[in-house]
Protein backbone atom coordinates (compact mmCIF):
# COMPACT_ATOMS: atom_id res chain seq x y z
CA UNK A 1 0.00 0.00 0.00
CA UNK A 2 2.78 2.40 0.97
CA UNK A 3 4.80 1.31 -2.47
CA UNK A 4 1.72 2.42 -4.65
CA UNK A 5 1.76 5.66 -2.52
CA UNK A 6 5.61 6.13 -3.51
CA UNK A 7 4.76 5.17 -6.62
CA UNK A 8 2.04 7.85 -7.23
CA UNK A 9 4.02 10.48 -5.72
CA UNK A 10 7.07 9.79 -8.10
CA UNK A 11 4.40 9.68 -10.43
CA UNK A 12 2.99 12.94 -10.08
CA UNK A 13 6.62 14.50 -9.11
CA UNK A 14 7.39 13.32 -12.89
CA UNK A 15 4.31 14.94 -13.89
CA UNK A 16 5.00 18.38 -12.36
CA UNK A 17 8.63 18.05 -13.58
CA UNK A 18 7.21 17.47 -17.18
CA UNK A 19 5.03 19.71 -17.17
CA UNK A 20 6.96 22.62 -16.29
CA UNK A 21 10.33 21.63 -18.87
CA UNK A 22 6.86 21.97 -21.23
CA UNK A 23 6.13 25.39 -20.21
CA UNK A 24 9.43 26.29 -20.05
CA UNK A 25 9.86 25.60 -23.77
CA UNK A 26 6.61 27.05 -24.75
CA UNK A 27 7.85 30.29 -22.39
CA UNK A 28 11.20 30.32 -24.80
CA UNK A 29 9.02 30.49 -28.12
CA UNK A 30 6.79 33.04 -26.81
CA UNK A 31 9.93 35.19 -25.56
CA UNK A 32 11.26 34.57 -29.23
CA UNK A 33 8.06 35.88 -30.56
CA UNK A 34 7.69 38.94 -28.39
CA UNK A 35 11.41 39.65 -29.53
CA UNK A 36 10.21 39.40 -33.02
CA UNK A 37 7.38 41.82 -32.58
CA UNK A 38 9.68 44.28 -30.25
CA UNK A 39 11.91 44.64 -33.70
CA UNK A 40 9.27 45.01 -36.05
CA UNK A 41 8.30 47.82 -33.82
CA UNK A 42 11.19 48.96 -33.49
CA UNK A 43 11.63 49.06 -37.31
CA UNK A 44 8.44 50.81 -37.92
CA UNK A 45 9.80 53.67 -35.20
CA UNK A 46 13.06 54.05 -37.06
CA UNK A 47 11.13 54.36 -40.31
CA UNK A 48 8.71 57.13 -39.08
CA UNK A 49 11.84 58.91 -38.21
CA UNK A 50 13.40 58.20 -40.99
CA UNK A 51 10.32 59.62 -43.01
CA UNK A 52 10.02 62.44 -40.28
CA UNK A 53 13.25 63.53 -41.39
CA UNK A 54 12.93 63.58 -45.02
CA UNK A 55 10.44 65.42 -44.89
CA UNK A 56 11.53 68.43 -43.09
CA UNK A 57 14.82 67.88 -45.50
CA UNK A 58 11.98 68.53 -48.22
CA UNK A 59 10.25 71.37 -46.68
CA UNK A 60 13.50 72.92 -45.90
CA UNK A 61 14.28 72.46 -49.74
CA UNK A 62 10.68 74.00 -50.65
CA UNK A 63 11.29 77.36 -48.46
CA UNK A 64 14.34 77.58 -50.49
CA UNK A 65 12.60 77.19 -53.21
CA UNK A 66 9.55 78.84 -52.54
CA UNK A 67 10.39 81.87 -54.61
CA UNK A 68 9.70 80.46 -57.70
CA UNK A 69 7.22 77.99 -57.25
CA UNK A 70 3.37 79.18 -56.24
CA UNK A 71 1.29 77.87 -52.87
CA UNK A 72 0.24 75.08 -54.94
CA UNK A 73 2.79 73.77 -56.25
CA UNK A 74 4.29 73.67 -52.86
CA UNK A 75 1.27 71.83 -51.31
CA UNK A 76 1.34 69.43 -54.47
CA UNK A 77 4.65 68.55 -53.75
CA UNK A 78 4.20 68.68 -49.67
CA UNK A 79 0.51 65.97 -49.95
CA UNK A 80 3.13 63.52 -52.43
CA UNK A 81 5.72 63.53 -49.83
CA UNK A 82 3.56 62.63 -47.25
CA UNK A 83 1.18 60.64 -49.11
CA UNK A 84 4.56 58.58 -49.96
CA UNK A 85 5.49 58.11 -46.20
CA UNK A 86 2.04 57.14 -44.77
CA UNK A 87 1.82 54.01 -47.46
CA UNK A 88 5.32 53.04 -46.02
CA UNK A 89 3.63 53.39 -42.04
CA UNK A 90 0.49 51.83 -43.53
CA UNK A 91 2.30 49.17 -44.87
CA UNK A 92 4.66 48.54 -42.03
CA UNK A 93 1.82 48.80 -39.41
CA UNK A 94 -0.39 46.10 -41.21
CA UNK A 95 2.28 43.59 -41.29
CA UNK A 96 2.25 44.50 -37.33
CA UNK A 97 -0.96 43.52 -36.93
CA UNK A 98 -1.02 40.47 -38.59
CA UNK A 99 2.00 39.41 -36.28
CA UNK A 100 0.22 40.76 -33.17
CA UNK A 101 -2.93 38.76 -34.50
CA UNK A 102 -1.40 35.43 -35.09
CA UNK A 103 0.62 35.85 -31.39
CA UNK A 104 -2.80 36.34 -29.81
CA UNK A 105 -4.42 33.14 -31.76
CA UNK A 106 -1.69 31.21 -30.89
CA UNK A 107 -2.51 32.41 -27.12
CA UNK A 108 -5.96 31.55 -26.95
CA UNK A 109 -5.23 28.24 -28.74
CA UNK A 110 -2.73 27.37 -25.61
CA UNK A 111 -5.47 28.67 -23.23
CA UNK A 112 -7.69 26.12 -24.52
CA UNK A 113 -5.38 23.48 -24.36
CA UNK A 114 -4.60 24.23 -21.00
CA UNK A 115 -8.07 23.76 -20.08
CA UNK A 116 -9.33 20.89 -21.72
CA UNK A 117 -6.38 19.32 -19.96
CA UNK A 118 -7.46 20.52 -16.95
CA UNK A 119 -10.92 19.20 -17.42
CA UNK A 120 -9.49 15.81 -18.61
CA UNK A 121 -7.63 15.24 -14.99
CA UNK A 122 -11.16 16.57 -12.65
CA UNK A 123 -13.01 14.24 -14.66
CA UNK A 124 -10.01 11.63 -14.41
CA UNK A 125 -9.85 12.24 -10.41
CA UNK A 126 -13.67 12.06 -10.36
CA UNK A 127 -14.11 8.73 -12.38
CA UNK A 128 -10.98 7.23 -10.47
CA UNK A 129 -11.76 8.05 -6.71
CA UNK A 130 -15.73 9.11 -7.23
CA UNK A 131 -17.40 6.27 -5.28
CA UNK A 132 -14.74 5.96 -2.81
CA UNK A 133 -15.31 9.10 -2.06
CA UNK A 134 -18.94 8.56 -1.88
CA UNK A 135 -17.96 6.08 0.89
CA UNK A 136 -14.85 8.32 2.54
CA UNK A 137 -17.72 10.72 3.37
CA UNK A 138 -20.41 8.34 4.91
CA UNK A 139 -17.94 6.48 6.47
CA UNK A 140 -17.02 9.60 8.63
CA UNK A 141 -20.11 11.00 9.01
CA UNK A 142 -21.02 7.65 10.95
CA UNK A 143 -17.86 8.99 13.10
CA UNK A 144 -15.00 6.13 11.97
CA UNK A 145 -11.90 7.85 12.19
CA UNK A 146 -9.70 8.39 9.24
CA UNK A 147 -7.21 5.72 10.26
CA UNK A 148 -10.28 3.23 10.09
CA UNK A 149 -12.11 4.41 7.26
CA UNK A 150 -8.34 3.83 5.41
CA UNK A 151 -8.17 0.13 6.48
CA UNK A 152 -11.60 -0.65 5.87
CA UNK A 153 -11.50 0.83 2.29
CA UNK A 154 -7.55 -0.38 1.87
CA UNK A 155 -6.49 3.23 1.20
CA UNK A 156 -4.32 5.23 2.26
CA UNK A 157 -4.83 8.23 5.32
CA UNK A 158 -3.66 11.39 2.66
CA UNK A 159 -5.95 9.71 0.17
CA UNK A 160 -9.54 9.91 3.01
CA UNK A 161 -8.07 13.22 4.35
CA UNK A 162 -7.88 14.53 0.57
CA UNK A 163 -11.26 13.44 -0.64
CA UNK A 164 -12.45 14.99 3.06
CA UNK A 165 -11.22 17.70 2.49
CA UNK A 166 -12.83 17.74 -1.31
CA UNK A 167 -16.19 17.06 -0.04
CA UNK A 168 -15.70 20.43 2.85
CA UNK A 169 -15.93 17.96 5.86
CA UNK A 170 -12.76 18.37 7.06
Amino acid sequence: MMINLEYSVMALALFLLILFFYNLMKEKDSNKKIRVLAKSVGEVSRQLYESEMRLNEKVKELENVKAGLSSVDIETLIDITVSEKLIQVNQSTAILQQDMQAFGEEFAGRIVRIENNLKELSVSRANVGGADDQKISQLFTQGLSIDDIAKELRISTPEVEFALKLADLR
